[in-house]
């Protein structure tokens, strides 16, 4: 059990990491107002916001998958402990709720919370909170966070982030059962080896070997539970922890990519999950950026001159979601807010998405041409190889027969015509643009 003033909450992050999502939380939101129910926090982390009066006596309470901060906004009330070994007469554990209730205990004692006071209880400890001090009531207002314990902190994380990131049931089927196999001290190991890169690699394909699932199944598994240790990063660096989930939503779109490559649930592609689990690379709205350096030589954009080497944000754009200009114009304002730090906002982009024949094949109303015209393109790339066509029309189809691809969609219909017209032209364009004093400049 620990008992503290809330300013030092700090302090025990070392214990307890989930405390960092706390202390976000808190950070975000005025504890004296914020309405009473339940919130999810993240990292398998929830509060219960609550009000009530101090009563004389209550049963004392145990947890298993969970670790009890209380938190008094404000009043004052005792809370009895003791370790759970010295309770007894209790009530069947009730897994729903994690929690057993006892009625009698050989021995406890009992400290006193007042405003801003925080106490946490372990699975260890046996608790008996709200109550009276010296017999008087009292009103009190309190958060209630549960955390989970380090054995289930992996799980519960996992848990949370599956549907938060939308990942597909039929791929929750497969990843669960192999989570389950891998214990704490494996994806401690692994976690260790990828961020400090050493030997990561060596130590997954052993438990592809151990657990003998296939290679693409143990990259989504893993990389799902590496996403644990760059979501306390997230923390740390105090960045809204939603933008971490919509980052990570890139997971699924290269699994849905696996799929239709070999029809099976994995990740073949990591390398932008690297991007995103090192954040070198965030999700705002509709795009994702990149922190980089402008490639080309120097361009004037307004009254601004931007440099070979100038810091720039790299545009990507991944699979899903429409590039309507309301879209477009959200995700450049987030960018802008979130990169506060840049003098200027010059925006990059080197994409098959660029590619001036577009403007040949496509109509003036597709979202691609709107996307375009966003960029002034300063160089661009034609070849007749099948480079990024499966973009379009998935694997399923042989890129170099275009007569034989799809129709399904405008984009298809628009781009098939021009391949038979073309003899199989397409490319790529590199664009820039800049916002400046909320006018884009190009």
């Amino acid at each position: 059990m620990i008992f503290d003033n809330i300013r030092n909450l700090k302090n025990y992050e070392s214990l307890v990491p989930s405390i960092k999502a706390i202390e976000d939380f808190l950070s975000r939101n005025d504890a004296a107002s914020i309405a009473e129910g339940r919130y999810e926090i993240g990292g398998g982390v929830y509060v219960t916001v609550s009000s009530y009066a101090t009563k004389d006596d209550a049963p004392f309470e145990t947890h298993r998958d969970h670790i009890d901060l209380q938190y008094i906004v404000s009043g004052t009330e005792a809370i009895a402990y003791t370790d759970a070994i010295h309770v007894s007469d209790g009530d069947d554990y009730d897994p729903a709720k994690d929690t057993a209730f006892y009625h009698n205990a050989c021995c406890s004692q009992s400290v006193v919370l007042a405003k801003d006071d925080f106490a946490i209880f372990f699975p260890s400890d046996a608790h008996k909170p709200a109550l009276k001090v010296n017999g008087t009531e009292a009103a009190v207002r309190k958060l209630l966070f549960k955390l989970p314990t380090p054995e289930t902190e992996y799980m519960a994380y996992l848990l949370q982030l599956l549907p938060k990131i939308k990942m597909p049931e039929r791929a929750v089927e497969k990843i669960l059962p192999v989570a389950e196999k891998l214990s704490k001290k494996t994806l401690d190991d692994l976690t260790y080896a990828y961020f400090a890169d050493r030997h990561f690699d060596e130590k997954l394909n052993k438990i592809c070997r151990d657990l003998e699932i296939p290679d693409h199944l143990a990259n989504l598994v893993i990389y799902l539970f590496l996403g644990k240790e760059t979501y306390y990063h997230y923390l740390d660096r105090h960045i809204d922890p939603s933008i971490f989930f919509d980052s990570m939503t890139d997971i699924v779109v290269w699994e849905l990519t696996c799929e239709k490559d070999r029809k099976d649930i994995g990740l073949l592609e990591t390398g932008w999950i690297d991007c995103t689990l090192r954040q070198a690379i965030y999700r705002l709205g509709r795009f994702q950026y990149e922190p980089t350096t402008f490639e080309s030589a120097d361009i004037r954009i307004g009254d601004h001159i931007v440099k070979k080497g100038d810091r720039v944000l790299s545009v990507h754009i991944p699979e899903g979601g429409s590039m309507t200009e309301e879209a477009r114009r959200d995700s450049y304002e987030r960018a802008i807010k979130f990169f506060s730090d840049y003098e200027h906002h010059v925006f990059v982009c080197d994409s098959w998405l660029l590619y001036p024949g577009h403007y040949k094949c496509l109509p003036e109303t597709s979202n691609i041409i709107g996307f375009m015209n966003d960029f002034s393109i300063i160089h661009s790339h034609e070849h007749r190889s099948t480079g990024d066509l499966w973009r379009i029309y998935g694997f399923d189809y042989d890129l170099r027969d275009f007569e034989s691809l799809p129709e399904t969609t405008s984009v298809q219909r628009y781009y098939k015509k021009y391949l038979i017209e073309t003899q199989g032209k397409n490319g790529s364009g590199y664009g820039v643009f800049m916002i400046e004093n909320g006018k884009h400049l190009k």
